[in-house]
């Protein structure tokens, strides 16, 4: 995992980071509760939405801070909804699988570098 090596001091950058990791669990908790409807209703649009803007969020605000690998998978994860969202590709098991694991490991590099913030 290629995040940000900077270790932050207690000052105003390492407050933004703590806002942002606080700030992308709230999003992963949102984005995990709008896959789980959508399991049961694909076609649900505000569903959808939600847990597209999640990752949206997750990938603009990492690339601001210089979380590379964060903002990656962030986009790619969002590149995939984004094709689903056009009618491109079907809302099934497969693609809500591929979110949901996209979910578990930015999970763990949000705790990573929540991680670097309390040494």
């Amino acid at each position: 995992m290629r995040t940000n090596k900077k270790k932050y001091s207690k000052t105003e950058d390492a407050l933004l980071v703590l806002d942002f990791v606080t700030e992308s669990n709230e999003h992963i908790v949102s984005a995990e509760a709008g896959l789980l409807e959508l399991v049961d209703n694909p076609q649900d649009k505000k569903a959808f939405n939600r847990v597209f803007c999640s990752f949206h969020y997750i990938m603009r605000t990492a690339d601001f801070l210089g979380f590379s690998d964060i903002s990656s998978l962030a986009r790619s994860t969002e590149n995939i909804l984004h094709l689903a969202r056009r009618g491109h590709l079907d809302v099934d098991g497969e693609k809500l699988e591929t979110v949901f694991l996209s979910i578990s490991v930015l999970k763990k590099m949000i705790d990573a570098l929540k991680k670097t913030l309390d040494d």
